[in-house]
């Protein structure tokens, strides 16, 4: 690695930046029965009353034309059933609100201490996806105000702080923290079974940086390593502590880049999503409306099977919870796991980049194990009363088979003292021991 990165960053030109946004990401686990729908609706409304100032139509018919029918029914069922879906208590389909705007206009200024100094931020919005399964995932765009300039060296240290639930910061005169605000501003309408913190060490980012001046490839995918690993500016250069080994830094850029075009890329890891272009601004707000949805979509699926697969712990004991985790889990896998979710190249490409990131071809495979293990010990259960029936059957048979039995040798000339009751005993005992002999024979 070279110091042409520290020159970069040095550089006032190179540093310019034309426009910056992060939409920070949470999970929590919420119990819809018990979350009362009437406060909620006092503190969120749909989503599409914030796009273009309620102007959703045109977002609207390019999303459909766009998406297949089964990642549209998980995303935007909205645009195929309409309102209606708009329940917090309905489960069976994504109820996609955002807050109410007059709530939000006096949240929309804050301002974050950093280096003796504080940056004025802009909250656009913050939005609350609640899923199937009491699955709920909040985010909020945040950008800098537009008076303040932008470089990289402020971008990197706010995503940074703002990932941190610790970061403390102002709302009007009113000191926060990230985690208060969240707690007493996004998910006080829900009920939470579990404290969603849990979930939360650190909140995910999506981030979407547009440069204003050219760099050579190498600085370029530089910058991309050091944004999306929230690095110090000059890591991947070689230039700080936490700077990569080369074969870390190979294989990231390798494995978890997407480079399609020239005039952008991005990196998909495990906590953070970054797109970084070069006079090539997010304008039409695909990377906002479209591509994080498809974010949002993997992160979904992340967390239902890692807390399907934490829930299924013992699958040995066959219960009616595990039996109840296993139909969810086919359930699921039917209705969220497509192979295919758009017309388009790109949507797929970056959800099977997505999907790589967040591991979901193992918490799969692992499921799919556990499940195959549950339908196993099922079938022995199953195969284990059949047998008892038959072994049931078969003894309760014997009689009949006993009587008939004494019956043709009283017939033939027997005594019938004789064969009532310990004649016919005895041959029943000799039939059951001629069965017993025969099974186990047989077994070996």
């Amino acid at each position: 690695m070279d110091l042409k990165y520290n020159e970069m960053e040095n550089s006032k030109n190179k540093s310019e930046v034309n426009s910056f946004y992060v939409i920070l990401s949470g999970l929590f686990v919420y119990d819809a029965k018990t979350t009362d729908s009437a406060k909620f609706n006092r503190v969120f409304e749909p989503w599409k009353k914030r796009i273009e100032n309620g102007n959703y139509e045109s977002t609207y018919d390019y999303l459909k034309n766009s998406y297949y029918d089964g990642y549209l029914n998980n995303m935007f069922p909205e645009i195929r059933h309409g309102d209606q879906i708009y329940d917090p208590q309905n489960n069976d389909f994504l109820n996609h609100y955002t807050l109410n705007q007059s709530l939000l206009s006096g949240l929309r200024e804050i301002r974050v201490p950093a280096k003796e100094i504080e940056i004025p931020l802009v909250v656009d919005y913050i939005d609350v996806f609640v899923f199937p399964y009491d699955i709920g995932i909040f985010s909020m765009k945040i950008r800098v105000d537009e008076d303040k300039e932008l470089s990289l060296g402020l971008i990197s240290d706010l995503l940074n702080m703002l990932r941190a639930l610790q970061v403390r910061f102002q709302v009007g005169d009113n000191a926060t923290t990230m985690k208060d605000f969240i707690s007493d501003h996004i998910l006080s309408a829900f009920s939470l079974p579990i404290e969603w913190q849990t979930f939360n060490p650190q909140l995910k980012s999506y981030t979407v940086i547009d440069l204003a001046n050219e760099m050579e490839q190498k600085e370029l995918d530089y910058l991309l390593y050091d944004m999306g690993n929230v690095s110090p500016l000059g890591s991947a250069a070689g230039n700080t502590m936490f700077s990569p080994s080369d074969e870390y830094y190979s294989e990231q850029m390798s494995q978890n880049k997407i480079s399609i075009f020239k005039n952008w890329s991005a990196l998909s890891l495990y906590d953070t999503f970054t797109r970084i272009s070069v006079n090539f601004p997010d304008r039409f707000k695909t990377w906002e409306y479209d591509f994080y949805n498809v974010y949002v979509y993997s992160l979904y699926m992340k967390t239902f099977l890692y807390l399907t697969n934490t829930r299924l712990s013992d699958v040995t004991i066959l219960n009616k919870e595990n039996e109840a985790i296993r139909d969810r889990f086919v359930e699921f896998v039917n209705d969220y796991h497509h192979t295919q979710i758009s017309y388009k190249f790109l949507p797929d490409l970056l959800k099977d980049k997505m999907a790589f990131a967040l591991d979901i071809p193992s918490e799969l495979d692992s499921m799919e194990v556990k499940i195959s293990r549950i339908n196993q010990h099922v079938q022995e259960r199953r195969q284990q009363r059949m047998n008892f029936i038959l072994v049931m059957i078969t003894f309760l048979s014997l009689f009949s088979l006993g009587r008939d039995v004494a019956a043709y040798l009283i017939d033939s000339g027997v005594d019938k003292k004789l064969m009532h009751p310990f004649g016919t005993a005895v041959i029943i005992m000799v039939i059951l021991a001629s069965v017993i002999a025969l099974v186990r024979y047989n077994k070996k």
